[in-house]
């Protein structure tokens, strides 16, 4: 599947050292996990882990092959400028994909700190969206859900025409956030052509 930047395709091995280089920061690792992945090692055990999952599907965010670079640069605010590569054709920037297949399915997204505030996330939810109405006919909804301080992926799922559905309190327990019960915001989007009413 591809967008006007980005071309999303099921992630593999292929994909470690870029899934490494995002579950390596901190502050991107904050939203899943207690600390960053430290070792390439460590990042292949918990992508081998994600892709067993028989309910989860996960796909990697490339910059398509064919993108200028010259455009790219120009992306980049001087403040943001890019040192760690990521930002180049057909760079990985991150992953998205949905779990909880076999009931209603929920939609993750992580993306490199480089590749913040420039649409990339809206731009892949976007295209996913289309994909997994395309390859998972018998779904009718898709959820979204973000912890309650975390507003920019609000913000990406209302942009991606996700709807507030509902506040839920204590809904998932971080033992290294404070809070520990964090509370979430959640989000729906219908299928084309259906609605809830």
């Amino acid at each position: 599947m591809q967008s006007a930047r980005l071309e999303l395709v099921l992630l593999n091995k292929d994909h470690l050292p870029g899934y490494f280089s995002v579950r390596s920061d901190g502050e991107v690792e904050i939203w899943n996990s207690p600390q960053p992945i430290t070792s390439i090692e460590e990042a292949e055990r918990e992508m081998v882990k994600d892709l067993a999952q028989a309910n989860r599907e996960t796909w990697a965010i490339l910059l398509r092959d064919d993108l200028d670079p010259k455009i790219i640069d120009e992306w980049q605010c001087p403040e943001a400028k890019d040192e760690s590569n990521v930002l180049v054709p057909g760079g990985f920037i991150g992953y998205i994909g949905v779990y909880d297949l076999n009931h209603v399915a929920q939609v993750f997204y992580t993306i490199h700190r480089s590749a913040w505030g420039l649409g990339i996330a809206t731009e892949a939810l976007l295209a996913f969206t289309e994909l997994f109405w395309i390859l998972h006919p018998d779904h009718y909804r898709l959820i979204g859900r973000c912890d309650t301080e975390n507003p920019a992926s609000g913000r990406v799922l209302e942009k991606s025409g996700f709807e507030y559905y509902d506040f839920i309190c204590a809904d998932e327990f971080q033992p290294w956030m404070i809070p520990h019960a964090r509370d979430s915001l959640r989000f729906v989007l219908a299928k084309p052509g259906y609605t809830f009413d």
